[in-house]
Parts: C-alpha cells; sequence; structure tokens
C-alpha cells in the first residue's frame, strides 16, 4: 500500500492554496465594490455638468455659482480619491495573484514529488511481480526437467 510521507505537507499546501485564492476573490470583490462607486461618482459628475450648463443658460446668483463651484471642487476630490482607493484595490489585487501562483507552485512541486514516489513505488512492486514470475517459472521449468 503505498503511502505518501509527505501527505501532511501536501494537505497543508492545498489548504494554504484555497486560502490564497478566497483572499483573491475578496480582493476582486472589494476592487469591484470600489469600481463601481468610481463610476456612480463618474455618473454624478456628468450630471453635475449638464445640470450646471442648464443652470448657466439662466442668469445665476453668485452665490449659487459659488455653490455649484464647491460642490464640483468636493465631487472632483471624491473622484481623485475614489479612483485612488480603485488604484490601491488593483494594486492589492495583483499582490494577492501572486501569493497565489506562488502557493499553487508549491503545492504542484509537492503533486510532481507525490508522482514520482508513486511511479517509483509501482515499479518496485512490478519489479517485484516480475521477479516473483520468474523464480515461479523457473521451479516450474527445473521441476519439468527434473520428472522428464
Amino acid at each position: 500500500m503505498f503511502q505518501f510521507k509527505l501527505e501532511a505537507v501536501l494537505n497543508y499546501r492545498k489548504q494554504m492554496e484555497d486560502v490564497r485564492q478566497q483572499e483573491l476573490a475578496r480582493s476582486k470583490e472589494a476592487w469591484e465594490r470600489e469600481t463601481l462607486r468610481l463610476e456612480d461618482y463618474f455618473k454624478r459628475w456628468k450630471l453635475f455638468i449638464e445640470d450646471w450648463r442648464t443652470k448657466q443658460r439662466d442668469m445665476v446668483s453668485v452665490k449659487k455659482a459659488e455653490l455649484y463651484h464647491r460642490y464640483m471642487l468636493g465631487l472632483k476630490m471624491q473622484i481623485e480619491q475614489q479612483a485612488e482607493r480603485v488604484r490601491q484595490c488593483l494594486a492589492d489585487m495583483e499582490v494577492k495573484r501572486q501569493v497565489l501562483l506562488s502557493a499553487a507552485r508549491d503545492k504542484k512541486m509537492i503533486e510532481k514529488l507525490e508522482e514520482y514516489h508513486l511511479a517509483a513505488y509501482r515499479k518496485d512492486l512490478d519489479d517485484q511481480e516480475r521477479k516473483l514470475n520468474d523464480e515461479a517459472a523457473t521451479k516450474l521449468f527445473n521441476y519439468r526437467e527434473s520428472n522428464s
């Protein structure tokens, strides 16, 4: 019966790969969430600009123009901050992807080692079986020779 001596290590590597996949999935979800927020800010910006253009056609008081200007600056700052959060999420996602690739390589290395040991085990069994068959054939031949 084949028993891989590093089975515990292989199981640990598989668990680590699963954990890394989950971390990457959470990171991707965060990126998607932040990207949606950024898109929402851009929609607000577009609506604001359209509204501002229609207000400009009408005569707007200085006070209202100042309010629009402050809102525009605030919205622009929010867009820049949100874009930075999206960039951070992308960077985090890339780091998690690299960590996952490393974990997958580590697991693959142990799996290859297991395959190598299993192949060696099977070869050894085949050699033993061939040796037993050869011995049985030799004994049968000797038996027949001695009885003839």
